[in-house]
Protein backbone atom coordinates (compact mmCIF):
# COMPACT_ATOMS: atom_id res chain seq x y z
CA UNK A 1 0.00 0.00 0.00
CA UNK A 2 2.64 2.53 1.26
CA UNK A 3 4.53 1.84 -2.19
CA UNK A 4 1.40 2.30 -4.37
CA UNK A 5 0.87 5.94 -2.64
CA UNK A 6 4.48 6.68 -3.12
CA UNK A 7 4.25 5.67 -6.95
CA UNK A 8 1.43 8.07 -7.16
CA UNK A 9 2.82 10.84 -5.55
CA UNK A 10 5.64 10.60 -7.65
CA UNK A 11 3.91 10.40 -10.78
CA UNK A 12 1.93 13.44 -9.18
CA UNK A 13 5.41 15.19 -9.02
CA UNK A 14 6.77 14.23 -12.11
CA UNK A 15 3.37 15.63 -13.86
CA UNK A 16 3.54 18.78 -12.02
CA UNK A 17 6.97 19.92 -12.81
CA UNK A 18 6.91 18.30 -16.33
CA UNK A 19 3.54 21.00 -16.85
CA UNK A 20 5.47 23.70 -15.00
CA UNK A 21 8.73 23.55 -16.89
CA UNK A 22 6.53 23.52 -20.08
CA UNK A 23 4.50 26.75 -19.20
CA UNK A 24 7.64 28.60 -18.48
CA UNK A 25 8.98 27.62 -21.80
CA UNK A 26 5.96 28.06 -23.60
CA UNK A 27 5.70 31.38 -21.75
CA UNK A 28 9.37 32.54 -22.24
CA UNK A 29 8.55 31.88 -26.12
CA UNK A 30 6.13 33.70 -26.29
CA UNK A 31 7.19 37.10 -24.68
CA UNK A 32 10.72 36.81 -26.39
CA UNK A 33 7.81 37.02 -29.57
CA UNK A 34 6.41 39.84 -28.20
CA UNK A 35 9.98 41.81 -27.02
CA UNK A 36 11.31 40.88 -30.77
CA UNK A 37 7.96 42.82 -32.07
CA UNK A 38 8.33 45.36 -29.81
CA UNK A 39 11.76 46.48 -31.44
CA UNK A 40 10.61 46.00 -34.59
CA UNK A 41 7.61 48.42 -33.81
CA UNK A 42 9.81 50.96 -32.30
CA UNK A 43 12.70 50.77 -35.23
CA UNK A 44 10.36 51.40 -37.26
CA UNK A 45 8.68 54.44 -35.75
CA UNK A 46 12.42 56.07 -35.23
CA UNK A 47 12.71 55.39 -39.20
CA UNK A 48 9.87 57.54 -39.37
CA UNK A 49 11.25 60.33 -37.45
CA UNK A 50 14.77 59.95 -39.55
CA UNK A 51 12.35 60.22 -42.57
CA UNK A 52 10.62 63.32 -41.29
CA UNK A 53 13.59 65.10 -40.20
CA UNK A 54 15.38 64.32 -43.53
CA UNK A 55 11.73 65.53 -45.26
CA UNK A 56 11.93 68.84 -43.42
CA UNK A 57 15.57 69.65 -44.62
CA UNK A 58 14.82 68.59 -48.22
CA UNK A 59 12.34 70.99 -48.03
CA UNK A 60 14.07 74.05 -46.37
CA UNK A 61 17.04 73.26 -47.61
CA UNK A 62 18.79 73.17 -43.82
CA UNK A 63 18.17 72.05 -40.69
CA UNK A 64 18.57 73.88 -37.51
CA UNK A 65 21.22 72.54 -35.10
CA UNK A 66 18.76 71.24 -32.69
CA UNK A 67 16.80 69.43 -35.29
CA UNK A 68 20.40 67.33 -36.22
CA UNK A 69 21.08 67.06 -33.03
CA UNK A 70 18.02 65.12 -32.43
CA UNK A 71 18.30 63.14 -35.83
CA UNK A 72 21.29 61.73 -33.88
CA UNK A 73 20.13 60.96 -31.20
CA UNK A 74 17.20 58.98 -32.70
CA UNK A 75 19.55 57.62 -35.00
CA UNK A 76 21.45 55.84 -31.99
CA UNK A 77 19.05 54.04 -30.62
CA UNK A 78 17.23 52.83 -34.10
CA UNK A 79 20.98 51.72 -35.15
CA UNK A 80 21.59 50.04 -31.48
CA UNK A 81 18.12 48.22 -32.15
CA UNK A 82 20.43 46.89 -35.05
CA UNK A 83 18.00 48.30 -37.67
CA UNK A 84 20.32 49.86 -40.07
CA UNK A 85 19.90 49.82 -43.60
CA UNK A 86 17.24 52.92 -44.79
CA UNK A 87 17.91 54.55 -41.38
CA UNK A 88 21.73 55.13 -42.08
CA UNK A 89 20.72 56.65 -45.60
CA UNK A 90 18.54 58.75 -44.15
CA UNK A 91 21.46 60.19 -41.51
CA UNK A 92 23.95 60.14 -44.05
CA UNK A 93 22.29 62.67 -45.99
CA UNK A 94 20.66 64.49 -42.88
CA UNK A 95 24.32 65.25 -42.11
CA UNK A 96 25.00 66.69 -45.47
CA UNK A 97 22.45 69.18 -45.38
CA UNK A 98 23.38 72.50 -44.05
CA UNK A 99 22.94 73.90 -40.97
CA UNK A 100 21.34 76.74 -39.32
CA UNK A 101 20.65 78.15 -35.71
CA UNK A 102 17.83 80.31 -34.65
CA UNK A 103 18.82 82.31 -31.61
CA UNK A 104 16.14 83.68 -28.93
CA UNK A 105 15.77 86.84 -30.27
CA UNK A 106 14.84 85.59 -33.61
CA UNK A 107 18.14 86.14 -35.39
CA UNK A 108 19.18 84.21 -37.84
CA UNK A 109 22.82 82.66 -37.52
CA UNK A 110 23.73 80.67 -40.24
CA UNK A 111 27.05 78.56 -41.36
CA UNK A 112 27.77 75.96 -43.86
CA UNK A 113 25.15 78.05 -46.26
CA UNK A 114 27.01 79.87 -49.10
CA UNK A 115 25.88 83.67 -48.75
CA UNK A 116 24.40 84.88 -52.64
CA UNK A 117 24.67 88.62 -51.82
Amino acid sequence: MDDMITSIITQLVYAAITFAMGYSWNKSRSLAAIQKNMEKGIGLLLRRELHDYHKIAKRRGYLTYREERDAEEIYSVYAGLNMNGYGTTLITEIRKFPKKEVSENAKMVTRDIPKTC
